[in-house]
């Protein structure tokens, strides 16, 4: 568990940014955090690799959050979203203007988890259940990230295969 402040990820996204909310581009961001790293106080977070999970398979997003990884997912947020968070409802697909996709911005959200409706991502300091529906309707991109530390403790993912790739790729 890595204490991270609210005040480092502001820090960190400004960087990224250059200032404004403009939002990132996540492949580019993962690719800085897996060479650079993400310096927290008198640390550095790297990641080891990251790769790309299609989203539109449910099974692949199921195996991914199964072997500890986790997923990131890029969404476009309907105006829709807003109120099913504030009111502690799921996120699920609406109807109207407010169903409009991106209507409220673009946002990055991590998925350690999921239930028979749907991912559970955690957004704003808060556990979020989306359906699978809504993750269809909105989501656009998907990754999952494996840690520079991480021990792959399930045996669906094959370590020596995963070192044999990085060490194909430029530093």
């Amino acid at each position: 568990m890595l204490m991270i402040a609210d005040r480092d990820v502001l820090k960190e996204y400004t960087r990224e940014t250059g200032g404004p909310d403009t939002g990132l581009v996540v492949l580019d961001s993962l690719s800085e955090w897996r060479k650079k790293g993400w310096k927290v106080g008198k640390h550095t977070y790297k990641i080891r690799a990251y790769a790309e999970v299609d989203y539109t398979n449910h099974e692949e997003v199921r195996q991914a959050i199964f072997a500890d990884v986790g997923v990131g997912l890029g969404v476009q947020l309907p105006n829709s979203a807003k109120a099913q968070i504030q009111t502690g409802q799921s996120w699920d697909v609406t109807t109207g203007p407010d169903s409009t996709k991106g209507s409220w911005g673009g946002h990055y959200v991590f998925v350690p988890g999921y239930t028979p409706s749907g991912p559970v991502c955690v957004t704003w300091g808060r556990k979020q259940q989306m359906t699978w529906a809504w993750l269809d309707k909105y989501c656009d991109e998907a990754y999952t990230i494996f840690d520079a530390k991480n021990r792959f403790k399930k045996t669906m993912i094959d370590q020596a295969k995963v070192t044999a790739f990085l060490n194909t790729l430029a530093k």
